[in-house]
């Protein structure tokens, strides 16, 4: 038995319910299916919208925090320092580790 809530209106068992209303589904491949095709969400998840929203801000904070980053070995570039190392390890060649000798 599924608690689902409504996204879009739905007639289910003879009963109408509309947007926002909760239902509750005894059948859990017909709660699958309201769910799957953005009809419903478990009571208290997440519409898919809701998750794509959620994404996009997340993209949104890494592509701001990439620029920020770019920001700051562009002007450290221009003081003629080194730009900022991503793990902070230290780099080595291809001959060897660190230094030439």
């Amino acid at each position: 038995m599924a608690r689902l809530t409504a996204l879009t209106p739905i007639n289910h068992d003879g009963r109408d319910y509309a947007e926002g209303d909760d239902l509750t589904v005894a059948d859990d491949a017909q709660a699958a299916q309201l769910i799957d095709c953005g009809a419903a969400v478990a009571k208290g998840g997440k519409s898919k919208a809701q998750k794509a929203a959620e994404v996009a801000q997340a993209a949104q904070q890494e592509a701001a925090q990439a620029d920020a980053q770019a920001k700051n070995d562009a002007e450290a570039a221009a003081a003629g320092k080194p730009a900022a190392q991503g793990n902070g390890e230290s780099q080595g060649n291809a001959e060897g580790q660190g230094s030439e000798g």
